[in-house]
């Protein structure tokens, strides 16, 4: 749900705003979202990267202070998600 909220409400304005002022979208992510994150982490950390996957600047440019929220909740979710997973796994996941 977090992912999906921070895909409509904040990435797809961002991307908007990069595609008006004619930055180029990551070529390498050919729609299978792996830049969801990538694009939350910077707007956590809110700086630009020397060598970054993604377009920093224009990430950090476009974002607005609710895109932060929506990033920070989306990247604990996950964390919280995987946290939860590796527990499932380990209590009741099959030994040898």
């Amino acid at each position: 749900m977090s992912t999906i909220l921070f895909h409509r409400l904040s990435i797809k304005r961002i991307e908007r705003e990069m595609a008006i002022e004619g930055i180029e979208l990551p070529g390498w992510d050919s729609g299978i979202g792996m830049r969801f994150s990538m694009y939350a982490i910077v707007l956590i950390r809110n700086k630009a990267d020397n060598q970054a996957f993604v377009n920093d600047e224009a990430i950090l440019k476009f974002s607005r202070p609710i895109d932060r929220v929506f990033a920070g909740w989306m990247l604990l979710s996950l964390v919280l998600l995987l946290v939860i997973g590796a527990i499932h796994f380990i209590l009741y996941g099959q030994h040898l």
